[in-house]
């Protein structure tokens, strides 16, 4: 018999290549969405950095520190617990930013995960997720 076609053998083996390329497909794509979860957390931090700049150059033309957006931290320490150390001496300058602290800066576009606020310093614009995520 002269058979054409792909044998039993050769298409276990074409089964087993296109499964690992599956494999390999998905880790790569799950690297890159991560690479890019990262990336769009770290500009979302430049961000609250830039706005916090700018209010921090009205505070020292006005010097009313009600233009600084949030709840000082020493107010909720539990937020803070283990981000900002309490025997800081810039303890009292960290507030915590919630989303509607961002809104009102006009950063509403930037997305928090479930309990996720970010910490600020308007003084040394130090920028720090809940998440653990810092800049300075």
């Amino acid at each position: 018999m002269n058979q054409k076609g792909l044998s039993h053998i050769g298409m276990i083996i074409a089964i087993a290549i296109i499964i690992l390329l599956v494999i390999f497909g998905v880790i790569f794509a799950k690297d890159k969405i991560g690479e890019e979860i990262e990336k769009t957390k770290k500009t979302d931090m430049l961000l609250i950095q830039a706005k916090c700049q700018v209010i921090k150059d009205e505070y020292i033309l006005k010097k009313d520190e009600g233009l600084y957006k949030g709840k000082k931290l020493s107010e909720d320490k539990q937020v803070g617990n283990g981000l900002v150390d309490e025997s800081d001496a810039n303890y009292d300058k960290y507030y915590i930013l919630e989303k509607s602290n961002l809104e009102e800066m006009g950063l509403e576009k930037i997305k928090l995960e479930d309990n996720e606020k970010y910490i600020v310093n308007y003084e040394t614009l130090e920028v720090i997720s809940t998440n653990g995520e810092k800049i300075k």
